[in-house]
C-alpha cells in the first residue's frame, strides 16, 4: 500500500469514526496491554482535557485496530533514546 493510499484510508476512518488523528493515535497506543501510561502533549488546558478524555477505556474498534496494526513501524535497530 502506498503512503497516499494509507493517508486516504486513515482519513476515511477518521471521518467515519469522528476521531482526530491525535485521538486515534492515543487510543491505538492505549490498546496495547503492556502500556500502563502515556505522556501526551500538555501545552494548553484544552490539550490536557482532550487527552485525558481519551483514557476513558473505549479503545478503537477491533476492525480499525487490526487495520492500523498492518502499518505500524517496527524498528530493526531501536535508538538509544527509545530504550
Amino acid at each position: 500500500m502506498t503512503s497516499k493510499n494509507l493517508i486516504l484510508l486513515i482519513s476515511c476512518f477518521l471521518f467515519f469514526g469522528g476521531m482526530t488523528m491525535a485521538e486515534m493515535a492515543l487510543r491505538f497506543i492505549l490498546m496495547n496491554r503492556s502500556v500502563g501510561s502515556i505522556i501526551p502533549r500538555m501545552r494548553k488546558e484544552r490539550n490536557v482535557l482532550t487527552n485525558t478524555a481519551r483514557s476513558d477505556g473505549n479503545g478503537l474498534s477491533a476492525e480499525l485496530h487490526q487495520e492500523l496494526r498492518k502499518h505500524r513501524w517496527d524498528r530493526k535497530k531501536p535508538t538509544v533514546w527509545s530504550q
